[in-house]
């Protein structure tokens, strides 16, 4: 009997993640916020700003692009108490110098996303980081090498004005995601949808992906995903927000989850799987 095992792992600069930090208040989130602020622009400023020289700066750079953290990087690792693995490679590039900070917030929610694809590592240690000021996190990644591929989603619910509204609003959402397992496009909600997700294999085989269901007056969304037209994943999510607003609903809660996807597995030289 033979066995294969294998991991997928970004052959190139690829990476991509986002980290979500749900908190229990929004002045939570923005002291968080805050800090995280403190720990970018200390990076930043070491790269940029503590005196080093042409060599010292390519010869670090080379370090980090094969996954050495910085001397800054471990003391903020030893400060926050996290294992700081690899370093953050966003500073080092030159459009960084003078770039915004890649983190925003919306209601209880933090959000981090990598700047640009020049990347092999995955989100470590900002997940912990986020932890560690007190949220629960949720996980985007592709092609990381230090973090499994993984979709975040969100669950929402809300209150129709009353039960013949949701019924109306169940019906064309039902349509639209129909649509999108049948492979026909057309969008009939107008709304920042990524189906993606629906053709994707998870790891967790129930997963609920862009399901819907309707009790009374209440509509409970499974598992959407979104696309970012916008800089910001919660700047499509707001769209869909406003949009359940002008009809009328109320009490819209909503959460973030992570659902892990199975490993692709590698070709051989016949391109067979």
């Amino acid at each position: 009997m033979r066995i294969s095992i294998w991991q997928q792992f970004a052959s190139n600069h690829s990476a991509n993640y986002d980290v979500v930090g749900t908190f229990a208040s929004e002045t939570e989130a923005h002291q968080a916020v805050e800090q995280f602020k403190r720990i970018f622009l200390t990076i930043k400023d070491w790269w940029w700003n503590s005196g080093l020289s042409q060599d010292e700066f390519r010869q670090w750079f080379d370090q980090v692009e094969i996954g050495y953290p910085t001397p800054i990087e471990l003391k903020l690792g030893q400060e926050y108490g996290v294992e700081w693995k690899h370093g953050i490679n966003w500073f080092s590039w030159a459009s960084w110098e003078h770039s915004d900070l890649p983190i925003s917030v919306f209601e209880k929610s933090v959000f981090i996303q990598n700047p640009h694809w020049y990347l092999w590592y995955g989100p470590q240690p900002l997940n912990q980081l986020m932890e560690i000021f007190g949220a629960e996190v949720t996980i985007a990644a592709d092609e990381c090498r230090t973090y499994p591929d993984t979709c975040l989603l969100t669950n929402l619910t809300c209150l129709a004005p009353d039960e013949q509204k949701a019924q109306e609003l169940y019906t064309l959402f039902q349509t639209q995601f129909e649509n999108y397992r049948n492979e026909i496009y057309e969008n009939l909600t107008g709304l920042p949808f990524n189906s993606d997700p629906l053709h994707w294999e998870f790891v967790n085989p129930a997963a609920r992906i862009f399901e819907l269901e309707l009790e009374g007056r209440e509509l409970k969304f499974w598992g959407l995903d979104f696309e970012i037209h916008q800089k910001w994943y919660w700047q499509a999510l707001q769209i869909f927000i406003e949009y359940l607003k002008s009809q009328s609903c109320t009490e819209i809660q909503y959460v973030f989850q992570s659902e892990q996807l199975l490993p692709q597995k590698p070709e051989d030289t016949n391109g067979n799987i």
